[in-house]
């Protein structure tokens, strides 16, 4: 735009002013070069005329936004150059832990590394190391020519394999892995981001194996033992945890317990013995039915300190109530502690066709039995189990199917009974038929 006094005659006249107002737009590359190298962006004017030829820029006078002369050095644009980026390592998933932990030697922590370019300069250079995994990448979301631009995302992934010493030392003994990832490019300082995943370590004894979450093992002689079953579930602190025998092998149900301790994947073994443990007193009163262990975790693990509100479901064959004449409410779970063998009463949980179901609180887990009073000795009336007439398990209501029996003097006696009633009114019947009768013929011999 042009302004004088010759009113736009073309002809700069003398003290007449003309004005020059131009546009530049930024590039890109202004801003990734940082101007000219200097933070500036520099432009250079240059005037000519017939009459004076090509003027020298220092006699050039240059006006600022304001308006205002800056004298005839050329403003310099000053460039923001703002290279900036974020870069974040996180955990996809724990392959082979339970419920998304690492518990075990084996475990496989699955990473995600991700880079953005949130500034406004393209990041060249770009490379990101971590010391524990091999990275797999980057794979880039808007080009692959190496360059790191604007708004794009860069990802790596990478496996780390958790090992026996990890367990051992437990994460360098704070309990979790620490894995750091550095991030190097041309335009910024190194970058670092860390993850911690936690150990989730099992209750150990004189520094054993960890593998799968451990158990501490039977002292029980194998020879005694007639069949073994092995359950295992994740134990964390403050959640009720249950041990299900699902295949049936022993005469235990289920083991159960509030824990008060995150000890991981645990392993809860019970054992049904061929006949009494070595290890244990004899019991002094009622049959046995079944010898049994349980033992849960590792050496020590079973304490107070650990868990509390301990259960066990077990079951008696109703065939054996039966062949032995027991009844069932007798039926006592015993427990060997401290070298004395102590009962614990139970309450019928449910029964089906061929078992009775019932559950006790312990205080710990060790050598149990199951035993059970005949009726002659325990001084009640015979009793008679009734198989349910379908097979599945079903509650107990209150409407027991253990129903008492009459004895046969009670039947005798209340035949008895009976015939004596029986033959009364027959002899009150007759003798009534009688009166009747010497009635009507007193009747006729008077008319």
């Amino acid at each position: 735009m042009v302004k004088g006094l010759s009113g736009g005659d073309g002809i700069l006249s003398v003290r007449e002013t003309w004005y020059y107002l131009g546009n530049y737009t930024i590039t890109q590359e202004d801003l990734n070069n940082d101007g000219g190298g200097d933070g500036f962006l520099n432009s250079t004017v240059t005037l000519e005329s017939s009459e004076t030829g090509l003027i020298n820029e220092s006699t050039i006078q240059y006006i600022d936004e304001n308006g205002n002369e800056s004298g005839n050095v050329s403003p310099g644009i000053y460039i923001e150059r703002n290279p900036s980026c974020s870069f974040n390592k996180s955990v996809i998933e724990v392959v082979n832990g339970d419920n998304g932990t690492v518990d075990d030697a084996g475990d496989v922590i699955r990473y995600s590394i991700l880079v953005t370019n949130e500034g406004n300069v393209e990041l060249t250079g770009v490379s990101v190391s971590d010391p524990m995994i091999t990275l797999v990448g980057p794979i880039e979301s808007l080009s692959t020519d190496g360059i790191l631009e604007l708004g794009e995302n860069w990802t790596y992934t990478g496996n780390y394999t958790v090992t026996e010493d990890d367990m051992d030392n437990e994460g360098g003994g704070d309990e979790d892995i620490d894995n750091t990832a550095t991030l190097s490019c041309n335009e910024l300082s190194n970058k670092t981001s860390s993850v911690e995943v936690e150990l989730i370590i099992p209750e150990s004894s004189g520094g054993s194996s960890h593998s799968s979450g451990g158990s501490g093992g039977s002292p029980e002689p194998s020879t005694n033992i007639e069949v073994k079953e092995i359950s295992q579930a994740f134990v964390t602190n403050g959640k009720a945890v249950q041990f299900d025998f699902t295949k049936n092998a022993t005469c235990v149900v289920y083991v159960g317990f509030d824990s008060r301790k995150t000890a991981g994947k645990t392993t809860t073994i019970a054992e049904q013995l061929k006949k009494k443990s070595t290890l244990t007193s004899n019991l002094t009163d009622g049959k046995v039915y079944k010898y049994f262990n349980v033992w849960v975790g590792n050496s020590g693990f079973v304490s107070s300190d650990n868990m509390e509100n301990m259960n066990i479901c077990f079951k008696v064959s109703k065939s054996w109530l039966q062949n032995e004449n027991i009844d069932p409410n007798s039926i006592t779970l015993n427990r060997y502690s401290n070298k004395i063998w102590v009962q614990l009463p139970v309450s019928l949980l449910k029964e089906d066709s061929k078992y009775l179901y019932f559950t006790a609180n312990v205080s710990g887990y060790s050598f149990f039995a199951i035993t059970g009073k005949s009726n002659a000795s325990h001084g009640g009336s015979v009793t008679e189990i009734k198989p349910e007439e379908e097979t599945g398990i079903k509650e107990n209501t209150g409407d027991d199917t253990v129903k008492p029996e009459t004895t046969d003097k009670e039947n005798a006696g209340e035949s008895d009974s009976k015939f004596g009633i029986s033959s009364l009114i027959a002899f009150l019947l007759i003798a009534c038929l009688a009166v009747v009768f010497l009635y009507l013929r007193k009747q006729e011999g008077q008319k």
